[in-house]
């Protein structure tokens, strides 16, 4: 894709996307950054998120990067940004990177969660409704609880509430930093709000 070739020729403009918001290789990073987590990284200068997001792009090849950006790219359901929901309906977390699959599935056990979309479908029901969660899926092991017992869900999925909801956006830094000792998440490098919740959405989305 031309916006991943774009970053990936730049990779050696580090101090311009450290220091410059401005210029034209952090705004082909921070979009890049869009594409791939629902989220621009921060404007201000020297913000730890991008050697994070750039040592995430080292990591990853060519193949991943594309494919990851090409499903995002395409994606028809997209969570509000800063939106994490968990429930029993799903394996894991939904994130902004989480797939139209998984989307499907918290909706198909309560459509009232379509509040926490940015956007969708105009026929989201209708696909919703023809969508079968036991259909061969990508932890189909996971799932065979939640469409066993869907009664026991119910009480969790049904009206979603803060506790269900993580709004990232919303958290401080302490209450970001104490999420992410809890889960486990690295936060080497992080030494601001913006890189907290950075690593924390890079974690979930696990690219």
């Amino acid at each position: 894709m031309e916006l991943i070739d774009k970053v990936l020729n730049s990779l050696t403009t580090l101090s311009a996307w450290r220091n410059f918001p401005d210029s034209e290789e952090r705004r082909n990073l921070s979009e890049l950054h869009f594409v791939l987590y629902g989220q621009k990284l921060s404007d201000k200068p020297k913000c730890g998120c991008v050697d994070d997001f750039v040592t995430v792009l080292r990591g990853t090849s060519i193949e991943k990067l594309t494919l990851k950006y090409n499903t995002m790219a395409e994606k028809l359901f997209k969570l509000k940004p800063g939106k994490v929901i968990q429930s029993f309906a799903i394996p894991e977390p939904l994130t902004q990177a989480s797939s139209d699959e998984m989307c499907m599935r918290l909706l198909k056990s309560n459509e009232k969660t379509i509040k926490f979309f940015e956007s969708y479908p105009e026929n989201w029901k209708e696909l919703v409704a023809n969508f079968d969660p036991k259909a061969p899926a990508e932890e189909p092991t996971t799932e065979e609880p939640t469409t066993e017992e869907p009664t026991t869900e119910e009480p969790t999925t049904e009206e979603p509430t803060t506790e269900n909801t993580l709004d990232l956006d919303a958290m401080s830094e302490t209450q970001l930093r104490d999420f992410a000792k809890a889960n486990e998440i690295n936060l080497k490098g992080a030494k601001t709000k913006a890189s907290v919740k950075d690593a924390i959405v890079a974690h979930l989305n696990d690219i």
